[in-house]
């Protein structure tokens, strides 16, 4: 190969994979809320961890990615400011931020639509998902677990004298009693 079709070659794809870093950037330019966060291998309590919060990340968490390379990532009245750029094969994202230092994220999927990214999280792997933020996303907030209330102080009440052993007769619904002047669970309202 000659020369000039040898340069030519590598000048066609500078130009290519800068100009598919540009419409990368492009598509990144928005403020996003998370839609889901997935562990790469199956890992059940992370699993179990991650399903309890997304509803309260999805109503509190916004990252907005700015076309001068600034960024924001908004979480309930705190904003951590700092800025972002893609590594030259566009497949890696940096971002820097006050409180975290500088951050390497994987690109997995990057439209205006839909932006996906893979994150080391200590042994696992996990792959963020994030779309357009609009503002009929924080009209309605999730419902936080209510704490339940606290069983009611044992009263003194004559017990039913107990098996051999100490326990106590099951009782008419059928749950167990504990030792003998032990207080009882309270019962579960359905």
């Amino acid at each position: 190969m000659s020369k000039i079709n040898s340069f030519a070659l590598v000048l066609i794809i500078a130009i290519t994979l800068s100009s598919c870093a540009d419409n990368k950037a492009k598509n990144l330019y928005n403020t996003w809320r998370v839609e889901s966060i997935k562990p790469t291998r199956p890992n059940p309590p992370l699993e179990n961890y991650i399903a309890a919060q997304i509803p309260m990340m999805k109503y509190l968490q916004r990252i907005t990615y700015n076309s001068d390379g600034t960024s924001a990532e908004t979480v309930g009245p705190r904003t951590d400011k700092g800025s972002w750029e893609f590594g030259k094969s566009g497949k890696f994202l940096y971002v820097t931020s006050e409180t975290r230092g500088t951050m390497r994220y994987i690109v997995t999927e990057m439209t205006k639509d839909r932006f996906s990214y893979q994150m080391l999280n200590g042994p696992d792997t996990l792959v963020f998902t994030w779309v357009p933020f609009s503002a009929k996303d924080t009209l309605v907030k999730p419902a936080m677990p209510q704490p339940q209330p606290r069983a009611a102080a044992p009263q003194e009440q004559e017990q039913p004298e107990g098996d051999q052993n100490g326990q106590q007769q099951p009782q008419a619904h059928g749950a167990p009693a504990g030792p003998k002047g032990a207080p009882q669970p309270a019962p579960v309202k359905k």
